[in-house]
Protein backbone atom coordinates (compact mmCIF):
# COMPACT_ATOMS: atom_id res chain seq x y z
CA UNK A 1 0.00 0.00 0.00
CA UNK A 2 0.90 3.46 -0.35
CA UNK A 3 3.10 5.67 2.33
CA UNK A 4 1.33 8.42 4.02
CA UNK A 5 4.76 10.11 4.08
CA UNK A 6 6.11 9.97 0.24
CA UNK A 7 10.00 9.75 0.28
CA UNK A 8 11.60 13.03 -0.88
CA UNK A 9 15.43 11.96 -0.36
CA UNK A 10 16.16 15.59 0.85
CA UNK A 11 13.68 17.56 -1.13
CA UNK A 12 12.09 20.16 0.40
CA UNK A 13 9.43 19.99 -2.09
CA UNK A 14 6.97 16.89 -2.29
CA UNK A 15 6.50 14.11 -4.65
CA UNK A 16 4.00 14.72 -7.09
CA UNK A 17 4.22 11.11 -7.94
CA UNK A 18 4.94 8.23 -5.51
CA UNK A 19 4.89 4.69 -6.77
CA UNK A 20 2.18 1.82 -5.45
CA UNK A 21 0.40 -1.69 -5.49
CA UNK A 22 -3.15 -2.24 -5.65
CA UNK A 23 -3.55 -6.41 -5.70
CA UNK A 24 0.05 -6.94 -6.09
CA UNK A 25 -0.04 -4.84 -9.10
CA UNK A 26 2.28 -1.66 -9.35
CA UNK A 27 0.89 1.40 -10.37
CA UNK A 28 1.85 5.10 -10.13
CA UNK A 29 -0.18 7.49 -7.92
CA UNK A 30 -0.44 11.39 -8.35
CA UNK A 31 -0.21 14.39 -5.88
CA UNK A 32 -3.75 16.07 -5.47
CA UNK A 33 -2.24 19.15 -7.10
CA UNK A 34 -1.01 17.66 -10.64
CA UNK A 35 -4.71 14.81 -10.46
CA UNK A 36 -6.88 17.65 -10.57
CA UNK A 37 -4.72 19.73 -12.96
CA UNK A 38 -4.12 17.34 -16.02
CA UNK A 39 -6.87 14.98 -14.70
CA UNK A 40 -9.53 17.31 -13.36
CA UNK A 41 -10.25 14.61 -10.65
CA UNK A 42 -8.68 14.31 -6.53
CA UNK A 43 -6.35 11.21 -7.41
CA UNK A 44 -5.25 9.83 -10.06
CA UNK A 45 -3.46 6.60 -10.65
CA UNK A 46 -1.59 4.90 -13.74
CA UNK A 47 -1.81 1.06 -13.67
CA UNK A 48 1.79 -0.02 -14.88
CA UNK A 49 1.14 -3.92 -15.71
CA UNK A 50 3.67 -5.22 -13.95
CA UNK A 51 3.68 -7.44 -10.70
CA UNK A 52 5.09 -6.22 -7.50
CA UNK A 53 8.82 -7.44 -7.33
CA UNK A 54 11.74 -6.35 -6.40
CA UNK A 55 13.16 -5.67 -10.16
CA UNK A 56 9.87 -4.41 -11.08
CA UNK A 57 9.43 -1.68 -8.11
CA UNK A 58 13.03 -0.11 -9.18
CA UNK A 59 11.92 -0.31 -12.78
CA UNK A 60 8.91 1.48 -11.38
CA UNK A 61 10.92 3.97 -9.07
CA UNK A 62 12.85 5.20 -12.42
CA UNK A 63 9.73 5.95 -14.26
CA UNK A 64 8.03 7.91 -10.83
CA UNK A 65 11.75 9.49 -10.99
CA UNK A 66 11.72 10.81 -14.40
CA UNK A 67 8.43 12.28 -14.02
CA UNK A 68 9.35 14.04 -11.26
CA UNK A 69 12.18 15.35 -13.32
CA UNK A 70 10.21 16.89 -15.48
Amino acid sequence: MYSKHPNTKGSSRLADVNVGTDKGSLRLQFSTRVSQEFYGKRQAYKGLGRSDTPENKQWADGIARRIQAD
